[in-house]
């Protein structure tokens, strides 16, 4: 751990693994969503002095050329008020098919493409540029989770152009005109119905996490 407690992630030797959540089985996945983790190779045997981090991420998008660090991409939870805490940053869980699938590959390598997948499944959009890890993370604990456990978000930066924006934006009005087209999609497909610009107004964030997270970024500049 560093002096702020956050555990080293990237440090060699740890192992890797996945696991269903009781999160995921509520919400209908069923034992085909498998959240990734790294762990110290005696976890199992000594939580009291080993740790286990499920891996998360999330992303701050900007307009390129705009260096207003509070203007990002933001996506409404579906069916849920545009007017309520229903926005954040597009984020996720880590899935085990991410990180296990070449266990070779730098564990950074594997955010970022987990955190692309997200991107484009949440906020359909299709083409970012510059993204970069930020050197932020948030790490704490779920109530169900057992001693030493813990998660982490790392923050990551990238940047699109007018253009793209406005290529989701008409995906997701599309969709709204097409409903029965939006129900067909996978399930992580259709979590997010409306993409906007961060306003702390009109854009209440949403859930547990994101309000920390969106904190942490912006008190960094």
């Amino acid at each position: 751990m560093n002096n702020s407690g956050i555990i080293n992630v990237f440090q060699p030797d740890l192992e890797r693994g996945s696991e269903v959540s009781s999160w995921a089985k509520k919400m209908g996945y069923g034992s085909n969503k498998r959240y990734f983790y790294v762990q110290t190779p005696d976890y199992e045997d000594d939580k009291k002095n080993g740790f286990r981090v499920f891996m998360r991420a999330c992303c701050f998008i900007h307009l390129k050329g705009n260096r207003d660090p509070s203007k990002f991409v933001v996506v409404k939870s579906t069916d849920m008020s545009p007017n309520a805490r229903s926005w954040e940053p597009p984020k996720g869980q880590t899935e085990g098919k991410d990180g296990l699938h070449d266990k070779s590959k730098p564990l950074l390598n594997v955010l970022q493409d987990n955190l692309l997948r997200e991107i484009l499944e949440e906020s359909k959009i299709t083409d970012v540029s510059n993204m970069k890890h930020t050197g932020l993370v948030l790490q704490s604990r779920e109530k169900e989770y057992d001693e030493n456990t813990f998660f982490q978000y790392h923050v990551f930066q990238a940047f699109i152009d007018e253009e793209e924006f406005e290529k989701a934006k008409e995906k997701f009005a599309w969709y709204k005109q097409h409903p029965k087209a939006f129900h067909k999609l996978r399930k992580d497909n259709r979590e997010k119905d409306e993409i906007g610009w961060f306003d702390p107004h009109s854009t209440k964030l949403y859930g547990s996490w994101s309000p920390s997270i969106v904190s942490m970024y912006l008190n960094s500049f």
